[in-house]
């Protein structure tokens, strides 16, 4: 059962299932601010439950913190106690803004989570919320999702191409690009796994998903247009957070660790230009 196949996430998710074996829901048809979201699992009774829905608007956050916090956790409660009752596997989506960016090395799954603004404090609650009733759970957390279709720092980034004035990107904001296939790709692996009983018996818990590597905001813009052969020029600037009352603190460097989540499952993961080279088209 899909939740958000809509969304970046939702729409590889869908690429990458067998139609035959999943049942897809949109914001509409599952919304997670509404009280009846427990009688549809109820009545489809899901052998495993992916959670691609979520509210991500990061600034606006800070002015709808009741919708964040009900969309990010208090529907993750309802969810959580629903699949304990039915025996189901939750695989949800967090985010590394539930860290400060502070630390020098790469974040483990059991750093101290330290969220600067709203968004990261609500995805960090949903974390927490689905710990504690512990049902049978895989949390990923991820960075830098983007997709070929969609609003993300890629798509925004190569709508510059005819824009004549200055382009300019952060230089002090690093992370790793992580393409919504390369999710989808692999929980299909995680869940094949799950379904053939292959996990052992403590698999519940948090991972980091995303490729290897990290990079800063400039190169990675600067590797896009590259890939793309955009000829602009792209100015790095080092700016603090907040610049205005619109923009709130992001973490200024994360780097997740992989180890555990390639241990517990056998993934092989690639490098984030490799994994973007993949799985985006040329114009």
């Amino acid at each position: 059962m899909l939740v958000g196949k809509d969304g970046m996430i939702g729409k590889s998710i869908q690429k990458y299932f067998s139609a035959n074996n999943l049942i897809t829901f949109s914001k509409e048809q599952f919304n997670l601010e509404k009280t009846n979201i427990s009688k549809i699992i109820e009545m489809h009774q899901p052998q495993i439950f992916i959670n691609a829905a979520a509210y991500t608007n990061v600034n606006l956050a800070e002015k709808e913190k009741k919708k964040a916090k009900k969309i990010n956790a208090d529907a993750l409660g309802i969810i959580s106690k629903k699949l304990k009752k039915i025996n189901s596997l939750l695989i949800h989506f967090s985010t590394d803004y539930v860290y400060d960016g502070k630390k020098k090395f790469a974040y483990y799954e059991d750093d101290q989570t330290k969220p600067l603004q709203y968004y990261g404090f609500s995805k960090n609650l949903g974390d927490k919320i689905i710990s504690q009733i512990n049902c049978k759970h895989i949390i990923l957390r991820t960075s830098w999702v983007y997709s070929y279709f969609g609003n993300n720092f890629v798509n925004k980034i190569i709508d510059q191409k005819n824009n004549t004035k200055e382009i300019r990107v952060l230089n002090n904001e690093f992370g790793t690009p992580t393409s919504s296939n390369f999710l989808a790709k692999n929980v299909n692996e995680i869940c094949k796994k799950y379904i053939n009983d292959s996990l052992g018996s403590n698999f519940s818990g948090v991972y980091n998903l995303s490729p290897k590597g990290i990079t800063s905001r400039f190169k990675f813009a600067k590797f896009i247009f590259d890939y793309y052969n955009i000829d602009r020029k792209i100015i790095p600037i080092n700016s603090k957070f907040p610049t205005n009352d619109l923009i709130v603190e992001r973490p200024r460097k994360v780097y997740l660790s992989k180890k555990k989540i390639i241990k517990s499952f056998n993934l092989k993961l690639i490098n984030w230009k490799s994994d973007f080279i993949m799985n985006m088209k040329k114009n």
